[in-house]
């Protein structure tokens, strides 16, 4: 019985990678394709085309649009019981393009795909090949996992563009605010002090987190972008934007982390009267420890099995659920309690 499995296990790893080398051609193409023309959080829409393109073209069957999302995708070959799933990446970083090579990841996990699908009868499994979006922004793993999508998945894998290749990583847990300070505008010559200088609030929010990073435990993390400070010069700033992203080693010290920068920007808004909204970007992400942290993992914690139809079509989105009500909160600005 052994030997007659090691002989099975040999032939499908046989087949899947002669699968993966027939396409290598066209897989390198496609990842050169997604760089060259590289499309950001919600509007990779040219990107997922050409991913389930050549996915359809493979006799997956392609489910677009899914969770409400516009841009993420589900393609699935075989029938069996056990699913096993690829995320695929594709979203690249405003004014950079693809430095974070999710052409390259993206590309990869539609190779893993053709790989398993050759040997998907074989073996007994469904492959599923899901594109998530937004993962530069808003997290688009953690919006289509809210969604259901990955609710039959027994397994889930990808792999990232790195200098040298290696399995386990770990990921800090990470999360975002959208911070905007609102203020009074006045002319900034004749007669300043009746304005109320956002753009003052938000230097001093970005001044008070610099000094608290030296009380922040190791491996947390702050960083900051300002996205609007106002728009002439003679003009005290009225509305000042930025967005701040924190990670830490765990959720535990996330929300650690969070309650002190919260209170570097209450600060702000104290000391120069303005009006402070904060709110959540997108989703946050939990830490992932890998083999290297978390000793002799059990088979349980690594693999979920659960008895549904292998592809079926994922919950609609909730009223509720991040993307909406990130496009509910873009539109009314609404401030944190």
């Amino acid at each position: 019985m052994t030997s007659t499995n090691t002989a099975a296990r040999e032939q499908a790893f046989a087949t899947a990678t002669a699968a993966v080398r027939d396409h290598e051609q066209e897989l390198v193409e496609l990842s050169h394709s997604l760089h060259a023309e590289p499309e950001t959080a919600m509007g990779e829409h040219k990107s997922a085309a050409k991913i389930t393109l050549l996915a359809e073209s493979h006799g997956f069957e392609v489910t677009r649009g899914v969770a409400g999302l516009p841009t993420a995708f589900v393609a699935c070959r075989g029938t069996g019981e056990l699913v096993v799933a690829l995320c695929a990446e594709y979203d690249a970083l405003p004014g950079v393009g693809h430095a974070c090579g999710h052409n390259v990841n993206g590309a990869a996990s539609v190779g893993a795909a053709l790989g398993l699908a050759a040997v998907a009868d074989l073996l007994g499994i469904t492959v599923k090949l899901i594109g998530t979006p937004a993962e530069e922004d808003i997290g688009g793993k953690a919006l289509l996992l809210e969604a259901g999508v990955f609710d039959e998945v027994a397994a889930a894998f990808m792999v990232h563009a790195a200098p040298e290749d290696f399995v386990g990583a770990s990921s800090l847990a990470v999360g975002a605010w959208d911070v905007v300070y609102r203020g009074r505008p006045a002319h900034a010559a004749v007669a300043p002090w009746k304005g109320v200088n956002a753009l003052d609030a938000s230097v001093l929010a970005h001044t008070a987190v610099g000094l608290l990073r030296q009380q922040l435990p190791p491996g947390t993390l702050v960083h900051d972008i300002v996205l609007e400070a106002g728009h002439a010069v003679n003009v005290i700033p009225e509305t000042a934007r930025a967005r701040y992203e924190l990670r830490a080693r765990t959720i535990e010290d996330l929300a650690h982390a969070r309650h002190r920068v919260r209170a570097c920007l209450d600060g702000a808004a104290l000391a120069t009267g303005a009006v402070l909204e904060v709110s959540l970007h997108g989703a946050d992400f939990a830490d992932r420890r890998g083999p290297c942290t978390t000793p002799n993992p059990s088979p349980a914690t690594e693999i979920r099995r659960v008895r549904t139809a292998p592809c079926s079509t994922p919950r609609p989105p909730s009223p509720t659920s991040a993307w909406n009500w990130r496009q509910t909160r873009s539109n009314a600005g609404a401030a944190s309690t």
